[in-house]
């Protein structure tokens, strides 16, 4: 064999080899990422464990789950949404009425217009989050962190808010009728127009 014939005969069985390589490489890739896109069933329990909506979708999070639930129109009243995650949700004039949301991460969420009235958002990050004209009547936020937060009119009467950090939170027209601040973070908030009847701090 010439020496042209075994540099041609040594390239092709190099090409061919890349080529191999190439398509076992694609065929690893290909399960991956179908085992990565494994559809999976998420499910929101109120707390009595009785479900009141569940959705499956590839890659699903509880933050896609809730999102789909207040598209479609869900009532999520006594939802028990502990420790979730869901950062920056959209929960635009969704149904949380007695919801549990204690230790929820909610930091960017929309809540405008959110009735969130008995709910317990204890020790929740709800920083820079949109509560403009939610109904937080009566829930209990108690050491919550709404730092930046945006309440604008919102409705906190008789709501729990002690030792809430709401630094720098925008509460103009907020209703805070015998709302409990004792020990709240108040530094930078503004409180124009708010209606401070009865509030303890």
């Amino acid at each position: 064999m010439g020496k042209g014939s075994l540099g041609k005969w040594s390239l092709e069985r190099w090409t061919n080899f890349e080529v191999h390589t190439f398509f076992c490489s694609s065929t690893r890739n290909s399960i991956l990422e179908r085992k990565e896109r494994k559809r999976m069933k998420i499910e929101i329990k109120n707390m009595d464990g009785v479900v009141l909506f569940s959705h499956e979708c590839e890659n699903n999070t509880t933050k896609k789950t809730v999102e789909e639930a207040v598209r479609q129109g869900v009532n999520l009243n006594r939802a028990n949404l502990t420790r979730a995650i869901l950062y920056e949700v959209n929960l635009y004039r969704a149904n949380l009425t007695e919801a549990n949301l204690y230790k929820a991460d909610l930091a960017g969420a929309d809540l405008t217009k959110a009735d969130l009235s008995g709910a317990n958002l204890t020790e929740a990050n709800l920083t820079e989050a949109n509560l403009t004209k939610a109904d937080l009547s009566g829930s209990n936020l108690t050491k919550a962190n709404l730092f930046y937060a945006d309440l604008t009119k919102a409705d906190l009467s008789g709501a729990n808010l002690t030792k809430v950090d709401l630094s720098y939170a925008d509460l103009i027209g907020a209703d805070l009728y015998e709302a409990n601040l004792s020990g709240a973070i108040l530094s930078g908030s503004n409180l124009t127009e708010a209606n401070l009847s009865g509030t303890q701090f």
